[in-house]
């Protein structure tokens, strides 16, 4: 094991010449997966590769992260590359074992995925966090922090916008939630005339909440509708803003995107890596 100024490289029994892996830790700016991957991709050079689907993992500590493995030749001699990426809040970390040994490409590719699964990133489950969504159709994305915020193909005639807040631990109820949601909005000069709160469920959540309003900010008239799910752990917070002549097709977006919100991965309690794969690694 070698620490470098990024992270780290680890070489296996026997040297170099069996291969190794690299692991870049704290890298910005936060990309996907797909992005990794290409890049990884565009190092090697080589005019022709083959690269599996990138499949999702959850970590032991129920962080979202992805793995791939990419194939080739070079200079007459096959090798296998696996490519793991997993996900922070604003930076995300590397893994990348390759070998060209024949023998060794069962296991490098075992140990690249245990490493990625098992891969303390040291965060805490219990903060605000980013979830898997889908976001909708033709609608641009403009992320500020963990917060993003979606406006709609016609903007900005349209000046609509949904927020997809970050997961918060659960402190306080879900109608607190929706307070302290209408009270932000009071200073960025919204005006409610009328309120509704409604209950609200999805495939993957039970429980929720949704308020409806009705307001003006400045000499517009705006609609309002703040979302909350409710899981053991986490609310997640989603506001849509629409005038009234667009406002019934955007709930249809809206209540897509609600329904598409994945909960917070679960860390896995209590797992133990294989000792046989990293034992001769990491001691």
């Amino acid at each position: 094991m070698k620490y470098l100024a990024d992270g780290l490289t680890l070489t296996p029994p026997g040297g170099r010449v069996y291969g190794g892996i690299r692991i870049r830790e704290r890298v910005r700016p936060l990309v996907t997966a797909v992005e990794v991957v290409a890049a990884a991709v565009h190092e090697l050079g080589l005019p022709k590769v083959a690269v599996t689907p990138i499949e999702r993992l959850i970590t032991t500590e129920g962080e979202d992260a992805a793995i791939a493995r990419i194939t080739g030749e070079h200079d007459g001699v096959r090798f296998e590359r696996t490519v793991a990426v997993l996900f922070a809040d604003d930076w995300y970390t590397r893994i990348d074992g390759v070998t060209a040994i024949p023998e060794r490409l069962a296991s490098m590719r075992e140990i690249t995925r245990d490493l990625a699964q098992n891969y303390s990133l040291g965060l805490g489950e219990l903060r605000r966090r980013r979830y898997l969504y889908t976001p909708p159709p033709g609608w641009s994305g403009y992320p500020r922090g963990l917060i993003t915020e979606w406006q709609p193909p016609a903007f900005p005639n349209d000046p609509s916008s949904i927020a997809v807040f970050p997961a918060r631990p659960i402190g306080e109820s879900a109608s607190g939630v929706l307070d302290r949601a209408l009270h932000e909005l009071g200073w960025a000069g919204f005006a409610p005339s009328s309120d509704r709160v409604d209950e609200l469920a999805t495939t993957r959540f039970a429980t929720g909440l949704v308020r409806r309003l009705t307001g003006t900010a400045g000499p517009r008239t705006v609609h309002q509708d703040i979302a909350v799910l409710q899981d053991p752990r986490f609310f997640y917070v989603c506001r849509l803003e629409s005038p009234a002549e667009t406002v019934d097709g955007h709930r249809r977006v809206f209540s897509a995107l609600l329904e598409s919100i994945e909960p917070v991965p679960t860390p896995r309690r209590n797992v133990v890596p294989d000792p046989a794969v990293t034992a001769s690694w990491v001691d």
